[in-house]
């Protein structure tokens, strides 16, 4: 995804509902302002409802043209199916559309392979917030204490630190 263009688009839509550039511009990053918005609630809450809806309808655009070229890191695809045969419950929790994470997985053949996807617009709070992956593990049935959260960034960390549950960084 290009997300400086994907921000220069986000923009004129957060400036249209009266966010001042002092805040938009302490939110450098098209997801930072997405979820900087959504944290800092600047508006009353029906009209950051509205502006976030529109907002995420421009990343899902960004999202949706990047998605078609993203492929599975080397060995993820055979781990996936291993942890599945060993019964192990997956589920997803992204900062992205889950529209556009399950399109990569059903390309990729893995979409059955996880039982929940959680994306942008199912929570209000993005990742570094824990509610992502509270979310995820209550569509799993999985308590806290029995899962683990894979991701490769620090914010993935800090959600899995949030929700409190073991964590691994690749």
């Amino acid at each position: 995804v290009d997300w400086d263009a994907a921000r220069r688009d986000l923009l004129p839509v957060y400036e249209r509902a009266g966010i001042d550039a002092a805040t938009l511009d302490s939110l450098p990053g098209a997801i930072s302002l997405y979820g900087g918005v959504a944290r800092l609630r600047p508006l009353p809450a029906r009209e950051i409802a509205d502006v976030q809806a529109e907002a995420s309808a421009i990343l899902d655009q960004h999202e949706s043209a990047a998605g078609e070229q993203t492929r599975m890191i080397p060995g993820a695809s055979e781990c996936v199916r291993a942890l599945v045969d060993e019964g192990v419950a997956l589920g997803i929790v992204s900062s992205n559309a889950s529209a556009v994470v399950r399109a990569v997985l059903a390309r990729e053949s893995l979409l059955d392979a996880f039982s929940a996807v959680v994306g942008r617009s199912d929570v209000h709070e993005l990742k570094p917030s824990g509610e992502g992956v509270r979310a995820c593990l209550e569509r799993l049935g999985v308590p806290p204490s029995r899962a683990i959260y894979v991701g490769d960034m620090g914010s993935d960390m800090s959600a899995a630190r949030a929700a409190e549950i073991g964590r691994a960084h690749v």
